[in-house]
């Protein structure tokens, strides 16, 4: 399909055209899908967009040995689950 007439914004054109390009890439598919919001998914009966990861949480030796730290980072992005989105993907 032509860019020019391909429907959506240039996010999903995009999107979708890189979400086709790493079929067999299942991780950069998921960046880039977090990146650009594209393609839209079609959520199955009883779970809801919230229940796709949106980052990876820290690591358990992280939380144990780097304490103090694992803390202060973990207060800063909000909390350390994986419903939380990155600074950049809250606009």
């Amino acid at each position: 399909m032509a860019y020019a007439t391909a429907p959506g914004n240039w996010k999903a054109k995009i999107g979708i055209q890189q979400w086709l390009a790493y079929y067999n890439r299942g991780f950069d598919a998921w960046v880039e899908w977090r990146r650009l919001d594209a393609p839209v998914f079609n959520i199955p009966d009883g779970l809801k967009a919230t229940d796709i990861p949106m980052r990876y949480t820290y690591p358990v030796t992280e939380q144990n040995i780097n304490t103090v730290n694992y803390d202060k980072a973990s207060v800063s992005v909000g909390a350390d689950e994986v419903g939380i989105k990155l600074f950049w993907d809250r606009f």
